[in-house]
């Protein structure tokens, strides 16, 4: 079976970082025997009241065994109580509001996501009692994350869609100052045209690294996954003067053209 897993609300003023978060829960699904097939992040409403920094949030496609499901869901529980018992610590504008969902991939119904990309969207009852619904987690902070969570399960990708890649940095380095290479956007720019957003042309300065207090250390935005993949590969061999401990690719939708620029950071 495939699973669709949604991710979403897990980052805060503070710290945090929703697709660090998904790389991490993966890994455990992984080391259960579970097969990663692609990320997915959307992005949401940009005006809604509580956005997050990055606005976005994910969604894990697995490919499951049945006869392991319960050990899948068992894993899942133990991980996201321990995030929020985390978020509890660090969150001090008590502004992280976690949700997961789990779907059979491609059964959830897409109108979420476009409901959740044009508005603010807020019927928790319409997402938890979806029939293609296997499992979801919220905590005692509240709902909105499984919002962003159900868009990213209900999004479904097309020929048009983007890509994202993202490296993510030691956690004893948020919050501390990115040192970018000084050619890294040339290089962008010179070798990897199919790449986009690296440059704010008004400002002249690069949109390839946050100025949050995050795990990610840089990203590139890409038409095509093999444009994403190579550009990223030739940032990592650069000298960031500190370690990238991982990275990925995800596909996503693209309010780029309805909405404007979001940064790198949740």
């Amino acid at each position: 079976m495939i699973w669709a897993i949604g991710l979403d609300d897990t980052d805060y003023p503070e710290g945090g970082c929703t697709t660090w978060h998904a790389n991490q829960l993966e890994k455990i699904l992984i080391d259960l025997g579970a097969k990663p097939i692609e990320r997915r992040l959307v992005r949401l409403w940009p005006f809604a009241a509580r956005r997050t920094r990055g606005n976005a949030s994910i969604a894990l496609i697995v490919e499951t065994n049945p006869d392991n499901h319960q050990e899948y869901i068992d894993a899942i529980n133990t991980w996201f109580t321990k995030l929020v018992e985390q978020i509890k610590i660090y969150d001090e504008s008590k502004h992280a509001r976690p949700g997961l969902i789990i779907c059979e991939e491609g059964q959830y119904d897409e109108s979420i996501y476009w409901q959740c990309v044009r508005s603010e969207y807020s019927n928790i009852d319409k997402i938890v009692n979806h029939p293609s619904v296997i499992h979801y987690i919220i905590s005692d902070l509240g709902t909105d994350g499984l919002i962003g969570a159900a868009a990213a399960v209900s999004w479904v990708p097309s020929d048009t869609s983007t890509f994202e890649g993202i490296a993510w940095r030691h956690s004893s380095m948020c919050g501390e100052i990115r040192n970018i290479p000084v050619n890294a956007i040339s290089i962008l720019e010179n070798h990897h045209p199919d790449t986009f957003m690296n440059r704010d042309p008004t400002y002249n300065r690069g949109l390839i690294s946050p100025r949050t207090p995050c795990p990610v250390l840089f990203g590139v935005r890409g038409w095509n996954i093999d444009a994403t993949m190579n550009a990223l590969n030739d940032l990592m061999n650069l000298d960031w003067n500190e370690k990238i401990v991982d990275y990925s690719i995800h596909i996503t939708s693209s309010p780029i053209k309805m909405y404007g620029y979001y940064s790198f950071s949740s």
